[in-house]
């Protein structure tokens, strides 16, 4: 069993039963407290870190001690995945997510406000009759005199006395009926719904405005950070796909309160919520198994939009509210694509326009004469500063830019807070301004002290590059009072970060080589999701993601997929839209195409130095 002893100081209790040995993850786990878990509890990502206050722990074993610093070590930091436990132990956990930055807009096209809910006042002489009800809303209205299956019409209809009554319409069907004049209030909540991140925003209908903003930290992420750890482990336990459900929806209607307190409006009138997301997280969603996905030939159980009852899923919204979930393209293009191309007008582009989401997942859309084809490329977490020996989220304190000054390395970390670690965009600074440097060179090596030295006698950077029992590292902030582990980067680092650029630009390459195409003929770059949204061109280019001839042709998009679920909440002609462009992109496998895995390890080496 676990406990927690104080919310303010995150300490928790946990205990063993029977006194027996039991991993650590697993009594957290069990007790529903939230340890960051990359790998998905495979041990490999040294980021569920908790600091044994006091209790009775096994040794660390070789693998965990090459995870943790020595510092680490005496401080008492356990990898939770690892940490063996009798008995009652007294924990803090140090890595729980704060002040996540998380990217709330986008590009949005224009579009036409018409909205699938309405509400009109009623008033009628009742003679008691619900028959004669019907018939005085239908000709007032007219409407069909039909309400959802999942309502009865008699219990919809009984108590309403001869009072003013509002009546709710989806299109041109009753849904129903509200005692009073309550046809101001008519909301909807589009949501985007990452594989790290959930944001989600409260509008008015009518009106088409924005009232609120809300964002979270996907709870999911404590399962894996990337979809297939997801799939992984929702296929693990008989309860796990239940758990994954649970926890988003947990998260949702969190959110929904936060909008609905910062806009002092009642979640009763919400009647319309949309959804965009990748594949695997609407599975998830509507608790339907992703196995599919994670297996040749990788087919979703659905691709087509989900129109569904809230209320069935729980929901915080009002009893007649319904959830529309945006369509796919396949298993691993999914709705959130669908979102950013619509938000972009990418399906209606004149020129040849290539659009990148940037994340996990790098997923890649080329329209070109109209046409539009998609494939999907596994880039890792690393791009997120995760399966990063410093790497953390996008939160304050992570080290967000890099740059050479004066022979000296600079940096900045979110809201100029003390450095705690690198988040992607810092990462990917850092290796550029290294490359700059010649302390590394095209093939990803870092270059050896003495040998730096001798190129530059004179550089104080020499001093700063480590190379301990033969891994070698750079640092880029040396342990000090204001940083006291240090924060470095590693040639396993660096590798990550290759694996992770050869998979975007792998992707890139086979797409124009499909369609005949010339990169040089891309007019426009449109980079979206909230990584990209804080990178700069130059490090994309010095890195070898993009050619130089893209520098200037690059327009960082902001959150695409929260735009289209706007777009799909506000306009019903656009959800048609959507549901048509989602069948006409195509799709192609990379992996089936001849060369990829030579051109993937060709892409791994990063542009010389000019």
């Amino acid at each position: 069993m676990a406990e927690q002893c104080d919310d303010r100081s995150g300490v928790y209790i946990v205990c063993s039963s029977n006194g027996e040995l039991q991993l650590l993850m697993d009594l957290l786990d069990d007790a529903g407290i939230e340890v960051e878990n990359s790998c998905a509890g495979n041990g490999t990502c040294g980021k569920c870190r908790v600091r044994i206050i006091s209790g009775e722990c096994l040794p660390p074993g070789p693998e965990e001690i090459g995870l943790l610093s020595a510092i680490d070590l005496e401080q008492g930091i356990r990898l939770a995945c690892h940490c063996l436990v009798r008995g009652e132990v007294e924990l803090s956990v140090e890595n729980a997510a704060q002040d996540l930055r998380i990217l709330e807009k986008g590009m949005l096209a224009d579009f036409k406000v018409e909205a699938e809910i309405s509400k009109h006042l009623l008033t009628f002489v009742h003679n008691g009759q619900e028959s004669s009800l019907l018939e005085n809303i239908s000709q007032q209205l007219n409407i069909k005199q039909s309400v959802p299956d999942s309502l009865d019409v008699l219990r919809l209809i009984a108590g309403y006395k001869p009072d003013d009554t509002t009546v709710i319409v989806a299109g041109n069907q009753l849904i129903g009926l509200e005692h009073g004049d309550t046809t101001v209030d008519c909301y909807g909540v589009a949501v985007d719904i990452g594989t790290t991140t959930v944001v989600a925003s409260l509008y008015n209908l009518a009106m088409g405005k924005e009232l609120a903003v809300a964002s979270a930290l996907n709870p999911q992420t404590q399962y894996g950070l990337d979809v297939l750890s997801r799939i992984q482990y929702a296929g693990k336990g008989s309860n796990n796909l239940e758990k994954l459900s649970r926890l988003i929806i947990g998260c949702l209607n969190g959110l929904i309160s936060d909008l609905c307190r910062q806009s002092g409006i009642d979640f009763q009138y919400i009647y319309k919520i949309s959804v965009a997301a990748n594949t695997v997280m609407l599975h998830l969603l509507l608790e339907v198994s992703p196995a599919p996905i994670g297996r040749a030939p990788y087919h979703p159980v659905f691709r087509q939009g989900q129109d569904l009852a809230a209320d069935n899923l729980g929901l915080k919204a009002s009893p007649f509210a319904s959830l529309y979930c945006l369509p796919s393209v396949s298993g691993f293009v999914g709705a959130d694509i669908v979102a950013g191309i619509i938000a972009s007008d990418l399906d209606r582009a004149k020129d040849t326009v290539l659009f990148l989401d940037l994340g996990t997942n790098g997923e890649i859309v080329l329209c070109r004469d109209s046409k539009l084809i998609a494939c999907s490329t596994a880039a890792g977490p690393a791009l997120e500063g995760m399966n990063i020996a410093c790497g953390m989220r996008a939160a304050r304190g992570a080290v967000e830019e890099v740059w050479i000054q004066d022979h000296s390395i600079q940096w900045r970390t979110v809201d100029n807070a003390p450095p705690l670690g690198l988040c992607g965009s810092g990462l990917l600074d850092l290796v550029a301004v290294m490359l700059d440097c010649g302390l590394l060179n095209s093939s990803g090596r870092i270059t050896a002290r003495n040998s730096f030295a001798d190129i530059y006698p004179h550089n104080p950077l020499a001093g700063q590059i480590d190379e301990t029992a033969g891994k070698r590292k750079f640092w880029l902030i040396p342990s000090s009072d204001n940083c006291p582990n240090g924060i470095f980067v590693s040639q396993a680092d660096i590798r990550q970060v290759q694996l992770a650029k050869s998979a975007i630009v792998t992707g890139i390459k086979t797409m124009i080589a499909e369609t005949g195409l010339d990169e040089s003929k891309v007019n426009e770059v449109y980079v979206a999701g909230a990584f990209g949204a804080y990178l700069k061109p130059s490090s994309l280019v010095r890195l070898g993601f993009f050619p130089e001839s893209w520098r200037d042709r690059i327009t960082f998009a902001g959150n695409t997929s929260k735009a289209g679920a706007v777009i799909a909440l506000l306009s019903k002609s656009v959800r048609y839209r959507m549901e048509e462009t989602a069948q006409r992109v195509g799709y192609i496998e990379l992996e089936t195409c001849p060369g990829f895995e030579k051109n993937f390890i060709k892409n791994m080496s990063f542009p010389g130095r000019e």
